[in-house]
């Protein structure tokens, strides 16, 4: 699978938004949004051991033509403060290697929509935990809190 090309229509039950300093990317609406802890900014779900998921973005923007932090990103996240860690629950596309065996198992990032069930020697950041695999929906993820 590649990565988002057009906005991803996406359900925004029980969501924080936050805004966060994106990195020097283009976000598409619905796109997987990760903090990176290497550069102190939020960036599109990609190849990485760096990065913290967040949630999703609500919006498209498109930064990669700018500084890195010239420009807020509106993400609907995990609740960030206290003691109320909300589950979030995304659908993202499933690269084929995802089945039913690995339902409970842990999940990386591909992209900014696509999720995989191997870190491939460590090189991918973890997405959460595969709750439930459809056809055409694809892989349902439980984000790891942060």
């Amino acid at each position: 699978m590649t990565a988002l090309a057009a906005e991803l229509g996406v359900d925004r039950d029980s969501t924080t938004r936050r805004q966060f300093k994106m990195a020097a990317v283009k976000a598409w609406k619905g796109a997987t949004i990760c903090f990176d802890t290497t550069t102190g900014y939020v960036t599109k779900g990609q190849i990485s051991t760096t990065l913290i998921p967040l949630g999703i973005a609500a919006e498209t923007k498109d930064n990669s033509a700018g500084a890195a932090g010239a420009l807020l990103l509106n993400v609907d996240c995990l609740a960030l403060s206290g003691g109320d860690v909300t589950k979030r629950l995304l659908w993202r596309v499933n690269d084929g290697t995802v089945v039913q065996g690995t339902i409970g198992s842990a999940c990386y990032i591909l992209d900014d929509q696509t999720v995989s069930n191997t870190s491939n020697g460590n090189t991918r950041s973890k997405l959460g935990t595969v709750i439930a695999i459809d056809t055409v929906l694809g892989v349902l993820v439980a984000l790891s809190p942060l």
